[in-house]
């Protein structure tokens, strides 16, 4: 959950980036920033996607084990089903 938050607070800064370098237009193009305005934009893509990749995976890994025991779990009812499918009842001596 950690990538997630990451994910969207540098989403939002990226936004807000923009915003400001758009808004800000004449004040940037006087002082001659651009190229200063486009590396803190891609950086903070840069980081943005990083941790997307990050997120996705631990998704990923978190789904395949999830996967995993519903289907150990499946096969662990029918081996303790009969045939027929119904449960086996055991005996006690």
């Amino acid at each position: 959950m950690d990538f997630r938050h990451r994910m969207n607070r540098l989403d939002s800064q990226a936004n807000c980036q923009a915003l400001d370098s758009l808004t800000n237009y004449e004040t940037v193009k006087y002082f001659g920033s651009e190229a200063t305005e486009f590396d803190r934009y891609d950086d903070t893509l840069r980081d943005w996607k990083q941790v997307a990749v990050k997120s996705q995976s631990s998704m990923s890994i978190l789904n395949f084990g999830q996967g995993g025991i519903t289907t150990h779990r499946s096969h662990l009812d029918h081996g303790l089903r009969g045939p027929g499918g119904h449960r086996r009842h055991h005996e006690h001596r």
